[in-house]
């Protein structure tokens, strides 16, 4: 836990993680954010091969083959990851394979591959596409987290799993499309993303997890889902470009600072109109929450954004 919460205090800033403390006992752990690069002595090439690749592999599940490493030329340039290596299927990405790696500029993956591990794409400043798996399951933590020069990202509707700062600090992306299966946004998914302007999300959609989309700034329409029940701590703070949001009628939740500075902010539709109380402190008696009324769309924005801005929002009916 304490990993992961440090991974969480440094997504919030750039390129930047601070080392966690822990007992003997914790550092003989395996650490699964681990910085270190993977290495391997097995690697395989292509037949023509001007900047001089490796992609270095092991061998998992007795036949299948993880990619844990690449090397390269320093020139950016595309590269195409194989289906098979030495017969066996490519089947998974692991964390921090492609770590750092700024000689890429665009990567193919092929639709064998099932799992991309944490960071494995972290911090590739010149990587401006991905070739997304068709089949892909799960996208790591952090997994393209840093990669300024991504402009689209486009997930299959078989991923069911995203970790949390999956897309942090993408500055150059534009648009995200997320699949059914993914029914929470985890936390920071798209934090500083400053030029993302729209997200298509599916109606099974349950929950925006905190800073979501802290600081994206060009941000103008998120689909809310039908089903959505939560939006969380600090999900849309600093949307400058945001101008109305309809919260669906399932709706129980809208975290503190939620909508922060969000400048352009006219107008806050709830789908469910009773029973919404506010506290600066969860932890205050429910009978001591503040009714507040919410019948108002352009009201709603002034109060979200002003004198209920650092509040708890609740639907109690």
């Amino acid at each position: 836990m304490k990993r992961v919460f440090a991974l969480l205090l440094a997504l919030l800033m750039l390129f930047s993680f601070a080392a966690c403390s822990g007992s003997a006992q914790d550092d003989e752990e395996e650490d699964p954010f681990d910085m270190a690069v993977s290495t391997s002595d097995l690697f395989w090439s292509p037949e023509e091969n001007p900047n001089n690749d490796k992609i270095y592999f092991e061998y998992i599940n007795v036949d299948e083959v993880e990619i844990v490493g690449f090397a390269g030329s320093h020139t950016a340039h595309a590269v195409k990851i194989p289906e098979k290596i030495e017969e066996r299927k490519v089947t998974s990405i692991a964390a921090d394979a492609f770590k750092s790696k700024t000689n890429i500029s665009a990567i193919e993956l092929p639709d064998t591959v099932i799992s991309i591990g944490d960071m494995a794409f972290y911090g590739c400043t010149e990587l401006k596409s991905i070739r997304v798996p068709a089949a892909l399951q799960t996208l790591g933590a952090a997994a393209l987290a840093g990669c300024i020069r991504l402009e689209s990202i486009v997930l299959p509707e078989t991923v069911e799993e995203i970790g949390f700062g999956a897309f942090y600090n993408c500055k150059s992306l534009t648009s995200a499309t997320l699949p059914a299966n993914v029914t929470v946004l985890p936390e920071q998914l798209f934090m500083s993303c400053e030029r993302l302007a729209t997200v298509s999300w599916s109606a099974a959609g349950t929950e925006i997890g905190d800073c979501a989309f802290m600081g994206c700034t060009a941000l103008v329409n998120v689909n809310m889902p039908a089903t959505l029940e939560k939006v969380g701590n600090y999900a849309f703070s600093g949307c400058a470009a945001l101008e109305a949001v309809t919260l669906s009628a399932t709706v129980k939740v809208v975290g503190v600072s939620a909508f922060n500075a969000c400048a352009k902010l006219s107008s806050v539709t709830f789908g469910a109109t009773e029973g919404w109380i506010v506290a600066q402190d969860t932890q205050t008696d429910i009978s001591a929450w503040e009714s507040v009324n919410v019948a108002d769309p352009a009201a709603n924005a002034i109060t979200l954004t002003t004198a209920y801005n650092a509040y708890y929002w609740q639907r109690v009916q």
